[in-house]
């Protein structure tokens, strides 16, 4: 064979298999994310744990995590449920170093209840602490006292590293700069690997 068509031929070769595991690894992400919209919508707590980096728990316990989900999700004065939780587009998986990555623009939205709704002034005021949070066009005050918190714009860091059994989800606050994300960012810097940090920089 013509050393020229040769190369030609192993060069179509390697480009089809490198296209077939980019859509494999495409089609694992997006049943992996339907799995974790499904159990972010029911409040699974073990199955949200799974779908966290694994060195989230060198840091904090499984224990201590699953703990502060509850005291958020379950508590005697607030009750808190999601409407909705959808991704706006289908993520590109890119490789950095030994570890595949996809950026996941998200939105959700949320309905928080107060037990106690007699004292005007406190409902007053979380209410204004919620729109400083969220912003204001997206928290809307229901006849009920209820509040209704949309979350657009958002986004989540997909990474799936050597030995992980899933690919992991964490939410990206380098783009979100409200009260308190650049605490949780930092946070956020110690569990992912700084290569995929870096490549999801330049998403931003």
């Amino acid at each position: 064979m013509n050393r020229s068509i040769h190369l030609a031929f192993l060069l179509v070769l390697l480009a089809a298999s490198a296209g077939a595991q980019t859509r494999q690894d495409s089609l694992d992400l997006l049943k992996d994310l339907d799995t974790y919209q499904r159990v972010s919508l029911r409040l699974d707590y073990d199955s949200l744990l799974y779908f966290m980096p694994p060195e989230t728990f060198d840091i904090v316990t499984k224990e201590d995590i699953e703990g502060q989900l509850r005291a958020a999700f379950e508590s005697d004065r607030i009750a808190i449920r999601f409407e909705s939780f959808k991704f706006n587009t289908i993520p590109y998986v890119g490789k950095t170093g030994n570890h595949l990555y996809a950026t996941v623009p998200y939105e959700a939205a949320i309905t928080m209840t107060l037990a106690d709704t007699s004292d005007a002034a406190t409902v007053g005021m979380i209410l204004m602490a919620m729109k400083v949070q969220f912003g204001s066009a997206n928290v809307t005050q229901q006849p009920d006292k209820s509040m209704l918190i949309k979350t657009p714009d958002k986004q989540m860091i997909a990474v799936k590293s050597p030995g992980y059994t899933s690919w992991k989800f964490i939410e990206d606050k380098r783009k979100t700069p409200a009260p308190g994300d650049e605490e949780i960012q930092e946070f956020i810097d110690m569990v992912l690997p700084k290569e995929v940090l870096d490549a999801t920089r330049q998403k931003e």
